[in-house]
């Protein structure tokens, strides 16, 4: 079957529309990501933090006892609370 050069661009715009619609329409995170959100801004709002930071450091200081070392270990925790 040949193709002429209209008919290559009509399958590739509906390849492309397809593309689009299937990664808009699966936007919203899962599950448990949104309970881990609500469970991390609870957190926050019961010891009085507004700033991610200083919720990331209480997670980090009662996970392992103490302070973080340097704040690149807190960006490993807002990441997991985030992803997993």
């Amino acid at each position: 079957m040949v193709c002429n050069m209209e008919e290559k661009k009509v399958i590739k715009q509906d390849w492309v529309d397809a593309l689009v619609r299937q990664a808009t329409e699966n936007l919203a995170p899962a599950d448990e990501i949104v309970w881990l959100q609500e469970k991390f801004d609870a957190l926050g709002v019961t010891y009085g933090m507004e700033r991610r930071q200083d919720i990331d450091r209480l997670i980090f200081q009662k996970m392992n006892g103490r302070d973080p070392e340097k704040d690149s270990q807190l960006i490993k925790i807002r990441y997991w609370m985030r992803v997993l």
